[in-house]
């Protein structure tokens, strides 16, 4: 089974809730079960005991988790940990259970293929992004701070490898190319340049500019084939078209494409409750 939710920002809260509390452990000789989160993991931020801990939880828990990484990520922190082949892709190993799907990956998860495309462009850095190697970063952080704009930190709160590199590009060309333009997924945590564009109309904010990485997306979009596109990074859930969906809080199921969130199983009660009641007293009634 596989889900797909959307920006945790490491608060995996909502992998303890519905419809994963239902699972109590692994079982032997069990299908596996996959939580896909479409990028801003947060997860690889810093070393504390308290975020150790979080992965060493999360990694108890019986599924694996997948992520694509996104704009807010310790990129420096994560480029440490040890990359390995998986299900046809490469993965950066967080825990046993706990992986980063890489950038222009193809894997194959229960008979089906997923081309990943991680990272985005910070919207939130209008003021600029500050160097703490800067003579003058004291009194410019104090100025920002004070006046409350805008404004990351370089190596602390930004990472220039929040976008793809050329080459990261250039080797996602190639591996869709290989797979003839054809997988049944495209994971991203941004959206193709169009498609952002339709999606800040809907969510009324501008503050999504097209980039090199937007840009391919888009090629992927125009050239390629596929079944189904999900996205973060917007953080509201939507479906823009019948194959293009964005996911936050969300999670879809991919065996039946069901959109779920944590009150779904007391919704579901409630509508039997109601079918019954409806049934039982013989009358037309709107479900």
């Amino acid at each position: 089974m596989i889900y797909i939710t959307g920006d945790t920002h490491a608060d995996f809260s909502r992998l303890y809730q519905a419809p994963f509390s239902h699972i109590d452990e692994r079982e032997q000789g069990a299908d596996p079960h996959y939580v896909i989160i479409c990028g801003d993991f947060g997860g690889v931020w810093n070393e504390s005991v308290q975020q150790t801990a979080e992965l060493d939880k999360l990694n108890d828990r019986p599924f694996t988790t997948l992520f694509l990484d996104g704009n807010h990520e310790n990129f420096d922190l994560l480029a440490t940990y040890p990359e390995e082949n998986w299900h046809g892709g490469k993965v950066q190993v967080i825990r046993k259970n706990v992986l980063h799907l890489m950038r222009g990956q193809i894997y194959e998860i229960d008979g089906q293929t997923f081309f990943t495309m991680g990272g985005a462009a910070c919207h939130d850095t209008y003021n600029g992004v500050l160097d703490m190697d800067d003579p003058e970063f004291t009194q410019k952080y104090q100025r920002l701070k004070n006046a409350r704009k805008f404004y990351r930190i370089n190596h602390l709160s930004w990472w220039e490898q929040e976008l793809p590199a050329e080459h990261e590009i250039t080797a996602a060309y190639e591996t869709l190319c290989a797979y003839g333009k054809k997988v049944d997924y495209v994971l991203s945590h941004c959206a193709p340049s169009k498609m952002q564009r339709r999606i800040q109309a809907r969510i009324g904010d501008g503050t999504h500019p097209k980039n090199t990485l937007t840009e391919f997306l888009q090629w992927v979009y125009d050239e390629c084939e596929f079944k189904h596109w999900y996205c973060g990074h917007y953080h509201q859930p939507m479906d823009i078209t019948r194959c293009f969906h964005v996911v936050y809080k969300n999670f879809v199921r991919l065996n039946d494409m069901r959109t779920i969130d944590g009150n779904y199983e007391k919704r579901n009660k409630e509508f039997i409750d109601r079918l019954i009641s409806i049934l039982s007293n013989n009358k037309p009634a709107e479900l």
